[in-house]
């Protein structure tokens, strides 16, 4: 009996041995080196072309005009956006203005060209467009992918019928807005024109 019961111990003592060292290789620490890079998204202005007098922000993401405009006057503003981001970017524009009843005096045009790289040449749409917009532009901006450039040019007119005591000084704000996933960043124009009849 008592060979039985050491049997029994020593198959017992072995199972148990064998169980510790399989569960000792199942619970073995790995550790793995990775590097992740995470999406960037950020664009600023890079040039502009404007008749009016203008401010540039620091951080290039505000152009802020002033001056005069007339009746059936015309007021070009060009901008090149820049995507300096590691991912593509659409964008999307607005304009909004703090006089919705003198707003009605005014109209606008916005005509986008690219997306360019970086080495492209952009004179044919970009030297002479303040005097008259080059042919081949988008009503709507294209998709930017990283590292390219886009061409905005805006027309804002006065119209011919303005009255003279439609407003002063009115704001308009033309906001640029790339957006990818739930991540955005903007670029904005900002006119701050006073009439003169």
């Amino acid at each position: 009996m008592n060979r039985q019961v050491l049997v029994a111990f020593t198959i017992l003592l072995l199972a148990l041995a064998t169980t510790g060292i399989t569960y000792s290789h199942w619970i073995d620490t790995a550790r793995v080196q990775t590097t992740v890079s995470m999406a960037k998204l950020a664009i600023f202005i890079q040039n502009h072309n404007t008749t009016q007098t203008w401010i540039m922000s620091p951080d290039n993401h505000t152009l802020e005009l002033s001056g005069t405009i007339t009746s059936s006057q015309s007021i070009w503003t060009g901008i090149i956006i820049k995507n300096n981001g590691t991912t593509p970017a659409t964008i999307t524009y607005t304009i909004a203005t703090n006089d919705t009843e003198a707003e009605k005096w005014f109209s606008n045009q916005t005509y986008f060209y690219g997306p360019y790289l970086e080495t492209d040449d952009i004179s044919a749409v970009w030297d002479k467009a303040a005097t008259m917009p080059p042919s081949g532009g988008l009503s709507a901006p294209p998709e930017l992918p990283a590292k390219n450039k886009l061409v905005a040019w805006q027309d804002i007119t006065l119209s011919g019928t303005c009255p003279p005591d439609a407003f002063t000084t009115i704001e308009i704000t033309v906001t640029y807005t790339a957006t990818f996933s739930s991540w955005t960043d903007t670029v904005s124009v900002i006119y701050t024109l006073t009439y003169s009849p």
